[in-house]
């Protein structure tokens, strides 16, 4: 019969302190390179770490972290479209700054709840919240919206610091940079999202017109704006009320291609009665008011717009121009309007007019966008 295997107190120690060893070389890396821009360290090497693809379409989660870290005096939310267009920096020496741009793409009204009662919550230095305004965000709520807490958020944090999957996204983060294979697309520090410098905006609004005819049949064949929506819309106004934060909601732009559909589909008298119904509860700035810039052409290069439904950062800043009443040159005198009641009808008889006389300028779209509605779902 053998003798039972021994194991000397040294090999234990040896192994132990191999885990141990390993552990913090783990996390000594994952920290260092900052796959999420989420470290305490906060470096910025080039080469290194500058490039964090592993940082895109993770903005549910980060956002939360990002507002407890940097503790804004105003935040933004929204959609992909204010995501991407609104570089907070420009309201840098404002009575806004310091700002972040907390806006997730997709984010419904009821997920703003959430997010406006937690940074309420967490931040001492929120005064503002500028809140985004599209027509579909209206379309209805999302049932299962998850409530965001400290727990969930000191989860998320350990995760991104601490966890198998974040040190994946270290080796990645340390492949691009070192490969020199950058991302083009990247989130700023400042919580926007950052186009490549060569991007064809021309591509993404050929398939415009198939696109929202596929949209306008999956919504039932009309624009409705639904109740809870505007239910969301009042408890956001409640919340910044009982938080003493100021409510500021921001219409925003549309492009001529969308202002088309909006007319071609009959839907000025629900446009009209949604900004009515919300300009009797708070304050509303208006962006979508026929410009130049709203109406740029279509090109490859287009300065203000990404696509038909996404503006640019270029038009981001002269919305943020206009905020705080410094307003850019190239923006007319009504580029920004604080909508009332009373003026609503007004402004809606304008977009109308506009877009009737843009159509008949712009003969080709028209036949392109009545083609592609008469050839979808077997020519209905």
């Amino acid at each position: 019969m053998q003798s039972p295997v021994r194991i000397q107190p040294q090999y234990v120690q040896r192994l132990l302190l191999s885990v141990i060893g390993l552990a913090i070389l783990i996390l000594g890396s994952i920290l260092l390179i900052d796959p999420y821009g989420v470290s305490p360290i906060s470096l910025q090497i080039p080469g290194i770490n500058l490039a964090k693809p592993a940082r895109l379409n993770i903005d549910r989660q980060i956002k939360p972290i990002e507002v407890w870290r940097k503790q804004p005096k105003t935040v933004f939310l929204g959609t992909s479209r204010i995501h991407q267009s609104i570089n907070p920096r420009q309201l840098e020496n404002t009575r806004f700054a310091p700002a972040y741009n907390a806006a997730v793409p997709e984010a419904y009204l009821g997920e703003n709840i959430e997010y406006l009662k937690f940074y309420a919550e967490i931040d001492k230095n929120l005064e503002f919240a500028f809140v985004e305004l599209f027509s579909s965000s209206f379309l209805g709520e999302k049932e299962g919206i998850k409530p965001i807490n400290k727990k969930v958020v000191g989860e998320t944090y350990l995760s991104l610091t601490w966890s198998l999957s974040a040190f994946h996204a270290t080796i990645e983060t340390l492949y691009h940079n070192i490969a020199k294979k950058l991302e083009f697309h990247y989130i700023h520090d400042g919580g926007y999202r950052v186009y490549p410098t060569v991007h064809d905006s021309k591509l993404v609004f050929a398939g415009f017109p198939v696109g929202m005819w596929n949209e306008f049949d999956r919504i039932g064949g009309r624009f409705k704006l639904r109740e809870d929506s505007y239910e969301a819309f009042d408890e956001l106004i409640n919340i910044a009320s009982k938080s003493g934060i100021e409510l500021i909601f921001i219409l925003t732009p549309n492009h001529a291609y969308f202002e088309y559909f909006l007319n071609t589909t009959d839907s000025w008298p629900v446009v009209e009665e949604w900004l009515i119904r919300i300009s009797k509860k708070a304050t509303v700035l208006s962006f979508a008011q026929p410009s130049e810039l709203n109406y740029e052409r279509v090109s490859s290069d287009m300065q203000y717009w990404y696509d038909p439904l996404h503006f640019s950062l270029a038009f981001g800043d002269a919305i943020q121009a206009a905020i705080k009443q410094q307003p850019l040159s190239s923006t007319s005198a009504d580029f920004m309007v604080r909508l009332t009641p009373e003026i609503v009808p007004d402004i809606i008889q304008k977009r109308k007019n506009a877009i009737e006389v843009w159509a008949q300028q712009n003969s080709e779209f028209v036949d392109e966008f009545e083609r592609a509605r008469g050839s979808r779902a077997g020519g209905s």
